[in-house]
This record gives structure tokens, C-alpha cells and sequence, in this order.
């Protein structure tokens, strides 16, 4: 059965329980709650029991994303009830949901057990030589090597999980070892046009990386006996910068650092190898770049965690750093957090202090503030990420005159409004449409194009209307038995036997809609789409039941943050760095570009993390 490494001290004990004899009386009778922190915000379990059983659990996740979280909302109460006890499977598809009911559940038990609330044993420590704040990715591989390094560390994590965005992500990892790129198939047609590429297609520090996959590339279409894929870490950096390289709407570029990223690509084989050494099973794929694990970043952090709490890295969840202590020569020596209670603990650092509490893409004021990809981000926007992925590690170090660059590159991705329908429901609905249009009940781009998710951003509240009629409802219920129901449920899907009514109950102009469907309908009829171009139609709007869906464009990852050099130091404007401290992963810029770098961006993330710990443990 499955275990939740990261849930406490308290959980494992509950998972010893075992069912009692009539005789005894195991619990004070009551009804208990707790709550544990899960995708979107707290998650509260609330159980009743009688003096030897559970008689009643139930949940309240208002801020999970429906589609997934729902999922174990619904299923882990009976389950934990069936059991007797928090220890059951994760929901697979809603692992973050899942461990946070599971340890709420496991608070409540131990509540009503009088085993206290205590996560570890004893008083929690508050000095060690190496204090890490922030518990995903970078976070676990910097706490990692510190211990490996010889220095005590505690890690203070936000969440009453660990795993940060990493922990919700695909988990992709470069790896191009030789022995997997023999399982892939030839890569004929995509390496061949690298041939096509001149040294003015890239900046300078990339002309030895075109030469060497040109040749490659030459010699490999050559000996057509070869089996498997072709990669490189040349050619991971030339898809690197071609994929990362973009502008803001003012025409200012994005900065990548070369070295940064190819020492830390040069790194995949160590990396994943460690990992899989450690029990992380992949996919089988056929992408060269990266592996997949079995279950996604779920699996990588499982992993991770096991690596790091082995090593001997106490981790403190629940625990939000909000500052950072200097001694009177400027040196980094603590941080100040809030602990669980709500009251105000500071933390010694003997030797140094790593950030690692990535991105600030669920701080929608700060988005705001700073992102210059879109004229449609508001604060009715929403985030894919942690609620606690607010900048914290980059407003800690700004009061220190750290330096920030490419706060404006933001990326987006497709949700439903208000983050009501998750990603594969956002696409399925997508493909169900006819048309889209905006909130004023206008079509704005062509809208059967994958490029809508980037025209959407610059509309209001980046909101896009799907419209459709008895075509688009039954292409939803096909996708998922009541989809269109349940989607009108959670608040987002408009219905009328009008396009009038339709539009009224969306809040659209219901005169302009119908304009610009009687507009679309004759594009349709015609073929000819003179407005954007159109070539491929579902069909025209124009048999009831009429439906407009709300899609919205969510602030995906935000690609700038603190400035470091190759020691993961984190730098002032003039280049000095400020003594003690380091930083690792999304809260560093300069090493994804304008899009989010699959694959490469957590091996990167790990590399630096590991140099972090390493660095602040051999600190004098």
C-alpha cells in the first residue's frame, strides 16, 4: 500500500492502528477537525467518533480544482470510514488533494486519541548550519547535498506538504544516456533541420553547439543502420534558446544565461541516475530531451523526500519564512518564519541560508505588478500553482538589495474560469466549441488555432466564451458522462434554447453575439473565413440547445526572479553577492526564457540545488 512519506510523525503513527476489541475504548467520543494544506488553499476534514469507531468524515476543499481535487473529496471520506483509518491510497489522479485530506484526517485521529498534535518528537529545533526554505524540487536536492556536505539542516516548508509546483508537474528530467536513446525511434525528420540553421540564427556563445549537432546530425542521417534517437546536450541547447527566446510587448528581450543552463544540462545523467538508483521508475517515450516518471512529480518527490529526510534534513512543514536576519556585517544568519500557530519563530543559520520558494505566480498582485506578456491579466485571473508560490524567497531578498531581472515573462496556460475545469477538461472543451469569442461577444482571433490560448491573454480578465449549440453539448457529454451538467454545476457552462438566453446568463451581449454568429454561420456556409482565416469549422450555431463555456488563460510559471552566479549566490545589482545567501530553482531567473523548458528546467533546478547545499555547508 502505498505511504506518504511527507505527512508527519503523526500520520505514521495512525497508520500502526489497528482494530480494536469492543472492550476497549480507543477514542473520546466527539467530532474533531483539522486542516492540511492542499492545491488551492486549506483543506478541512472533519470526523466523528464514538468511544472504539469513526462514524462519520467528511471534507471541505472549496479551493481544489474541480475535475481533480473533487475526485478525492468524494472518494477518500468513505474510504478512510471503510477503513477505519487515514491509512488508504492516494487518489491517483489528485495525489496533492489526497495527502491533504489523508493528513488532516490523520490529525483528527490522533485529536480524538489523545495522541496530540506534536509532528515530531519533542521540541521542534530552530538553529542549524544550513536553513532551507522551501521544500520542492531544488529545495530537497540543496538539502540533500548539504547534509552530504556535513552541516545540520532544517528546511522550512509553506505547505503542510512538501513538493512545491514540482510535486504537480509531469516530473520531466533531462536524460539522453545512450542505452535510452537506443529504445527511441529515429529522429530523422526532426534533426534534419538543424541542417537548415546559420551562427546568425543564434547568439555567439552558441555557434560550438551548431557545429557539433550539424556534424552529428550529418553523420547520423548518414549510417541509416543506427538505431535509436539522436540527442545531445548541444542540441538540447539550441532547442533550449529556441524555444525560450522571446520579447516583452516593448520589445525587450529575455535574458538566458548560457552557462548557467549547460553546466546544469550537463548534469542530467548524474541526476536521473541517482534517482532511479533510489527506486524512480519512467515511462517508456519516444521524445528525445527528457523521461517522464511513472506517476509524475509525485513520484519525483517521493523520491526526492526519501533522498533528503535519509541524508538526515529535518523538514518543517506548515512553516512560512517571511524574513531574513542579518548580523552586522550583512550577513545572512536566519530567518524569521510563522509556524503553525500563527506565532513568530526565527531560525539560526550557523553557516548559510538557501531560498528555494519558487515562483510568484499565485501572487496575482505581484503578477500584475510585473508582467508585460498581456494586456488582459488581472486580478480575476488565477494560478496553476501552490497558493504558496507568492514571491516570498524574492521579497526577502529585494529588502537585502538583491537584484531582479525578467519579472515582466510570464507563462499561461488554459483552465476553466476561476480555475473551474482543469486542464484536460479546459482542452476538451476547447475542441467542443465552434467559435470563441470575448466578453464583449466578439470573435479576436482564429479560433480553431492553437494560438487562442495566447490570443485570450490580452482579452479581459483573459476570458474566452466558447460557443457552441446541440453539437458542442453533445460533444461534451461524449468526452464524460454529464459533463455539460456538472460543468453548468460548478458555474461555468451557460445554457438557453435561445444563443439570447445563452448569452444573458454569461454576461455577453446578447446583440453582438448574435451579430457575430450570423457573421461565423456564413463563413461556414462559404468556407471562407475573411476576418482570421479559418479553413476547419465544427459546424455552424444554430440548433438548440445553445451553450457558452467561460475558459480563462492562468498564470502558469513566472520566469524571473533573484540574479545568482554559477555558485547559486544570490547577486546585487553591482554583481557583489550578499554573504550567506544562496537560491536555487524558480525563484532564480535567467535559465527558462520567455517559455517554460520541459525537461530541462528540473534538472537545472536540481543541479543548482545540489551546488546551493553544497556551497552553503562548506561556508566558513
Amino acid at each position: 500500500m502505498k505511504k506518504h512519506s511527507w505527512v508527519s510523525l503523526l500520520l505514521a503513527v495512525c497508520l500502526l492502528m489497528t482494530f480494536p476489541s469492543l472492550a476497549e475504548s480507543v477514542y473520546t467520543p466527539g467530532t474533531y477537525s483539522a486542516a492540511a494544506f492542499g492545491m488551492g488553499g486549506d483543506v478541512t476534514v472533519t470526523m466523528t467518533f464514538d468511544a472504539n469507531t469513526i462514524t462519520a468524515v467528511s471534507v471541505d476543499a472549496p479551493d481544489e480544482t474541480p475535475g481533480f481535487g473533487n475526485k478525492a473529496t468524494d472518494a477518500l471520506p468513505q474510504m478512510i470510514l471503510d477503513a477505519q483509518t487515514a491509512d488508504v491510497d492516494a487518489i491517483s489522479t489528485a495525489t496533492v488533494t489526497s495527502d491533504a485530506i489523508l493528513q488532516a484526517a490523520a490529525a483528527c485521529i490522533a485529536q480524538a486519541r489523545n495522541d496530540g498534535e506534536a509532528a515530531t518528537e519533542g521540541e521542534t529545533p530552530n538553529e542549524a548550519d544550513v536553513i532551507v526554505i522551501g521544500a520542492g524540487a531544488a529545495g530537497l536536492a540543496a538539502a540533500k547535498a548539504a547534509r552530504e556536505s556535513g552541516a545540520s539542516v532544517l528546511v522550512l516548508e509553506a505547505n503542510g506538504r512538501v513538493g512545491g509546483s514540482a510535486m504537480v508537474s509531469a516530473g520531466n528530467l533531462n536524460y539522453i544516456g545512450a542505452e535510452w536513446l537506443e529504445t527511441l525511434e529515429r529522429n530523422d525528420d526532426e534533426v534534419r533541420g538543424y541542417l537548415d540553421y546559420t551562427a546568425a540564427d543564434f547568439p555567439a556563445e552558441y555557434a560550438a553547439d551548431l557545429e557539433t549537432v550539424q556534424a552529428d546530425v550529418r553523420a547520423y542521417l548518414e549510417d541509416t543502420s543506427r538505431a535509436g534517437a539522436y540527442d545531445s546536450v548541444a542540441h538540447i541547447m539550441l532547442d533550449h534558446y529556441l524555444k525560450g527566446y522571446g520579447k516583452d510587448l516593448d520589445g525587450n528581450e529575455v535574458w538566458m544565461d548560457y552557462d548557467y543552463i549547460r553546466i546544469g544540462v550537463e548534469r542530467n545523467e548524474d541526476i536521473y541516475l541517482e534517482l532511479a538508483q533510489e527506486g524512480m521508475e519512467v515511462k517508456q517515450g519516444n521524445r528525445p530531451h527528457f523521461v517522464t516518471p511513472l506517476r509524475g512529480g509525485t513520484e519525483l518527490i517521493e523520491v526526492q523526500y526519501k533522498i533528503a529526510t535519509d541524508a538526515g534534513a529535518q523538514i518543517i512543514t506548515k512553516t512560512r519564512a517571511v524574513d531574513l536576519v542579518t548580523d552586522e556585517t550583512g550577513k545572512v544568519t536566519g530567518v524569521i518564519a510563522i509556524d503553525p500557530n500563527g506565532e513568530t519563530v526565527t531560525f539560526t543559520a550557523n553557516k548559510g541560508v538557501i531560498i528555494a520558494t519558487g515562483s510568484f505566480a499565485a501572487n496575482l498582485e505581484m503578477v500584475v505588478q510585473y508582467q508585460n506578456m498581456a494586456t488582459g491579466i488581472s486580478l480575476n485571473t488565477t494560478s496553476s500553482n501552490p497558493a504558496t508560490n507568492v514571491g516570498d524567497g524574492i521579497l526577502m531578498a529585494e529588502k537585502l538589495g538583491a537584484e531582479l531581472r525578467d519579472m515582466q515573462f510570464v507563462g499561461f496556460i488554459w483552465r476553466g474560469y476561476l480555475d473551474k475545469a482543469n486542464s484536460a477538461e479546459s482542452s476538451a472543451i476547447g475542441g467542443a466549441k465552434q467559435l470563441a469569442v470575448n466578453q464583449q461577444g466578439e470573435r479576436y482571433t482564429e479560433d480553431s488555432a492553437a494560438s487562442l490560448l495566447a490570443a485570450t491573454t490580452s482579452q479581459t480578465d483573459a476570458i474566452s466564451n466558447c460557443v457552441g449549440d446541440k453539437a458542442m453539448y453533445d460533444a461534451l457529454n461524449a468526452y464524460s458522462e454529464d459533463f455539460a451538467e456538472d460543468l453548468e454545476a460548478r458555474g461555468i457552462l451557460f445554457i438557453g434554447d435561445t444563443l439570447e438566453e445563452a448569452a444573458q446568463k454569461a454576461g455577453i451581449d446578447s446583440d453582438a453575439l448574435a451579430q457575430t454568429v450570423t457573421t461565423f454561420n456564413q463563413a461556414v456556409d462559404s468556407g471562407s473565413d475573411e476576418a482570421f482565416g479559418r479553413t476547419k469549422f465544427n459546424g455552424k450555431v444554430a440548433q438548440a440547445p445553445f451553450v457558452i463555456v467561460k475558459l480563462q488563460a492562468i498564470n502558469h510559471l513566472t520566469y524571473g526572479g533573484l540574479v545568482t552566479d554559477l555558485d547559486t549566490h544570490v547577486l546585487k545589482p553591482d554583481g557583489t553577492s550578499i554573504p550567506g545567501l544562496y537560491a536555487a530553482g524558480d525563484v532564480v531567473a535567467g535559465f527558462e526564457g520567455a517559455v517554460h523548458q520541459t525537461g530541462e528546467c528540473l534538472t537545472i533546478v536540481m543541479h543548482y540545488g545540489q551546488v546551493a547545499g553544497e556551497n552553503a555547508a562548506t561556508t566558513p
